[in-house]
């Protein structure tokens, strides 16, 4: 934790919301549409999109927030461009996710 930035609780509200929606909705799927055999064959089928995407999406907003709130203020230099303010998170937002989304398809056993 850097000193002298404080943790802004916003972040940790907001991810730990949008976390909890997420298990909710597929817990909600499975409990109530699970014996659907046309759900239950789209989601074994397509499980990557359903699933493993909206993870991975999750899973790149929760690195970005652990880096704010661990480190401060994100700012992103990739190729002579900088990025600051509010646009640092989004272009680390967007590289954890293309990363996320390439393992999975690079490690997924069809």
């Amino acid at each position: 934790m850097a000193e002298g930035y404080p943790v802004n609780k916003l972040f940790i509200v907001i991810g730990s919301f949008i976390a909890l929606a997420f298990v909710l909705a597929l817990a909600a799927l499975v409990f109530t549409q699970w014996q659907n055999p046309e759900v239950h064959q789209l989601v074994m089928e397509q499980f990557r999109v359903i699933v493993a995407l909206p993870a991975a999406g999750l899973f790149a907003f929760l690195i970005v927030t652990a880096f704010q709130v661990g480190a401060g203020p994100i700012e992103v230099d990739i190729f002579g461009l900088k990025f600051k303010g509010a646009g640092g998170p989004a272009i680390m937002w967007v590289i954890a996710f293309l990363a996320s989304a390439m393992m999975i398809q690079v490690l997924w056993k069809t």
